[in-house]
């Protein structure tokens, strides 16, 4: 009996577990992928499918060491593809770096972020409030359902964020 339940209660949680990231993948997949979005080529675009990556080497580093990593990287065996820098209140999906990369062409991704800023401001939404049953001396009376205006405070947290992706100069085609 105990490894019945042992057996269904483990298998409801990997059930639970599956659907949850399968969930998240969904969601990082429709969401906009800003490093697609702000990309600037340094190569030529035709180039893009020349190269195919499995996993690009993606290197976190401090904003005000990314362009030393970068003519680091670029001195000895790496040319620049492109960039892209974007100013955003919502943090990129997990898996936008790596798809850009591969897109492109890059073996290896610089990535910096930085914080900015925080800014409030109060955004007045509307809520409805369902109709409801109320008795009072055996007489009920069941009253409509409304719309309310609500004033909630949101705050956003604003980042800087930089990507320079580079190939191997051995596989990068240069511009006549």
């Amino acid at each position: 009996m105990n490894f019945n339940t042992f057996s269904v209660g483990r298998l409801g949680a990997l059930l639970l577990s599956m659907i949850l990231f399968s969930g998240c993948s969904i969601l990082d997949g429709l969401t906009e992928n800003q490093y697609k979005t702000n990309f600037l080529w340094e190569m030529a675009p035709e180039t893009e499918s020349t190269v195919k990556i499995e996993t690009p080497d993606i290197q976190r580093t401090t904003m005000q060491n990314h362009d030393a990593r970068v003519n680091e990287l670029a001195f000895n065996e790496h040319q620049v593809v492109g960039a892209a820098e974007f100013h955003s209140s919502r943090t990129p999906g997990r898996t936008h770096l790596a798809r850009q990369a591969r897109t492109v062409g890059a073996h290896v991704v610089v990535s910096s972020t930085k914080y900015v800023r925080k800014e409030q401001e109060l955004v007045n939404r509307r809520e409805y409030i369902p109709g409801e049953q109320i008795t009072v001396n055996g007489t009920t009376v069941t009253t409509r359902g409304r719309w309310i205006n609500q004033v909630e405070v949101q705050t956003n947290y604003y980042h800087d964020y930089k990507a320079t992706f580079l190939r191997r100069k051995s596989e990068a085609l240069i511009l006549p």
